[in-house]
């Protein structure tokens, strides 16, 4: 029997930004990986922790990809992208979802967001105000983690942090769009660059005063 993507649990939805399914654009990614990756994997007796961990490494990769070329980069990231969306539904296909399965993923994933912003910090190398441009990154992982930890936290103190457009799937899409239009765009590599960043920045920021906010009143009305 072919084996296709199935929505998740309710829960699983609101881990992975659920919202980003609904699109047009979202409905191809997942019919094409559902019909013509998820089948090979599970044939081949790959594992979702097998899944999670070969996404950290193309996720490894990607520096050293923008190093030599920003496509390189672009592509690693995809491929880190594409394993961490597989785990989850290759788990749901197998049945073999566990507690420290979601630890890993999660986990790694932290990883990858430090991987891929790194990628980009690569490609400022050689460039006018690197150390600047250094800040500004240092910056923006920093926001990054504690979008991810706000969430985290209130979710072990029985809260829900679904807050803020810059979650971790819109956070993916948003650097593999950056990292295209690097690539495609060469003579206006620069100003693709700081432009990127800033507004990368500006959106986790805010993100990230959002879920304060609102986790905090939360957690005062209890």
């Amino acid at each position: 029997m072919a084996l296709r993507w199935q929505p998740a649990s309710t829960e699983n939805l609101e881990r992975k930004e659920a919202g980003l399914r609904d699109s047009k654009i979202a409905g191809y990614y997942y019919g094409f990986l559902g019909g013509a990756v998820l089948p090979l994997l599970h044939k081949a007796a790959i594992t979702p922790n097998q899944l999670t961990i070969l996404g950290l490494f193309f996720a490894l990769l990607v520096p050293a990809g923008f190093f030599f070329h920003p496509w390189y980069g672009f592509a690693f990231m995809l491929l880190s992208g594409m394993a961490d969306t597989l785990d989850g539904q290759l788990s749901r296909v197998q049945g073999n979802g566990s507690a420290f399965g979601a630890f890993l993923d999660s986990t790694l994933d932290r990883a990858a967001d430090f991987l891929f912003l790194g990628g980009f910090w690569v490609l400022f190398w050689g460039g006018p105000r690197f150390l600047l441009a250094t800040g500004l990154l240092a910056a923006a992982m920093f926001f990054t983690f504690l979008i991810s930890y706000a969430k985290a936290r209130a979710e072990g103190l029985g809260s829900s942090c679904q807050e803020g457009l810059m979650g971790r799937a819109p956070r993916t899409i948003y650097l593999l769009l950056w990292a295209f239009l690097v690539g495609l765009l060469p003579a206006a590599r620069q100003p693709l660059l700081w432009g990127g960043l800033a507004l990368y920045g500006a959106l986790t920021a805010a993100t990230l005063v959002e879920r304060l906010v609102r986790i905090g009143r939360r957690l005062r009305g209890r």
